[in-house]
């Protein structure tokens, strides 16, 4: 690479190889944990305080950045510490995946830690056509009443964001680095902090276990932020398509 940081985003110089710094240092601003999957074993690059555990999944060279991990669909899913345990204030996470299966008998979450102290939940439906989000944060409950349509296809790479402002109670979904919505439902909670957080299942009691709707497929250069990711930080993140590499 050319013009490496030791930490930092970076991005492919057009008309060449190698890679140049992208101009956002705001990408690393409150940036709590980034798991780029490039490792070979069960212990994921990151934050240490934030590191990815494996249970049944695997590493594979088939990532949408070099490596990522594949879940099977029946029992794999990836855990860590909740960056966000506390559920006081600002909030992002990015993610991409890709789905092997064109449908399942029913709904997948891609992340989730789920009960009445959840941070997140994003699943798709059992057609894989459709996703639903669901955030608990700062006494708040903000949610999709039902699964939305966003031109997802399934065996193709697609990034996932999912911000959240705690001032006006407002979470932003965007789909391959554009716009969706905001969720529409908004109620207070009684949550408190869950203690992880788990990724390609569901979660279940606020354990390391994941419990149910396993995702089939693979995901890859999942990030987290103690802040809202702007509009103009998601295009970034997904790059013309490309995603964006973190070193």
């Amino acid at each position: 690479m050319t013009g490496v940081i030791p930490f930092g985003f970076m991005k492919s110089a057009s008309g060449g190889g190698g890679n140049t710094i992208v101009d956002s240092a705001t990408l690393t601003t409150g940036l709590e944990s980034y798991h780029s999957l490039e490792s070979t074993g069960d212990n994921v690059e990151g934050t240490a305080t934030y590191d990815m555990t494996l249970s049944g999944a695997v590493f594979t060279a088939s990532g949408k950045i070099d490596y990522g991990v594949q879940c099977d669909g029946v029992n794999d899913y990836m855990y860590q510490t909740n960056p966000f345990s506390a559920g006081t204030g600002d909030c992002s996470t990015n993610f991409w995946v890709k789905l092997d299966a064109t449908a399942d008998t029913e709904e997948r979450a891609f992340v989730g830690a789920w009960g009445s102290k959840n941070w997140v939940l994003i699943r798709i439906d059992a057609a894989g056509t459709s996703l639903k989000a669901d955030i608990v944060q700062a006494g708040y409950y903000v949610r999709d009443d039902a699964f939305v349509s966003h031109g997802l296809t399934m065996t193709d790479w697609n990034m996932i964001t999912l911000t959240y402002e705690a001032s006006s109670h407002t979470a932003k979904l965007y789909f391959n680095g554009s716009y969706v919505r905001d969720l529409p439902t908004s109620s207070t909670s009684s949550s408190g902090g869950r203690q992880y957080i788990q990724w390609g299942c569901y979660g279940g009691t606020d354990s390391t276990a994941g419990t149910s709707r396993f995702c089939d497929g693979t995901m890859d250069e999942i990030g987290t932020w103690s802040k809202v990711l702007t509009s103009d930080e998601v295009t970034e993140l997904y790059n013309s398509g490309d995603g964006l590499p973190y070193d």
